[in-house]
């Protein structure tokens, strides 16, 4: 054999040496591989882990409840500050009330009191 094909099957060998050791180091170990095998979920769970995930109807219909639910929170917000204002208003006119009954008390004590100043002359006309 010539020295140049000789040089050439050397240059071959050491680059199939270059291959084989970069595969050797990208390699998965055994330990490795059983690490990984441990840690993966197995069919079954893989099955209950499919049958529990929420469709996605599911999560449009969750969607929409939370679209409904948000509108009536605003519409009672909305309410709730309309109540305020005429819980304010009752609160108000309730105090009118007792105002006005408080002067009608008075004039009824002033009545009765004259009613009976009356009918006490009347008597002593008599």
């Amino acid at each position: 054999m010539s020295s140049q094909n000789l040089k050439l099957i050397l240059s071959e060998i050491k680059e199939l040496n270059n291959k084989v050791n970069n595969i050797e180091q990208n390699m998965t170990t055994k330990s490795e591989l059983e690490d990984v095998k441990q840690s993966m979920a197995t069919k079954n769970e893989l099955e209950n882990i499919k049958q529990n995930m929420a469709t996605k109807k599911d999560l449009e219909d969750v969607k929409q409840i939370i679209k409904v639910v948000s509108e009536q929170v605003a519409t009672n917000a909305e309410n709730i500050t309309e109540i305020k204002e005429n819980q304010k208003v009752i609160g108000d006119v309730i105090n009118q009330i007792a105002d006005i009954q408080e002067r009608q008390e008075s004039t009824i004590n002033l009545l009765a009191r004259r009613s009976l100043d009356q009918e006490d002359e009347i008597r002593r006309i008599k």
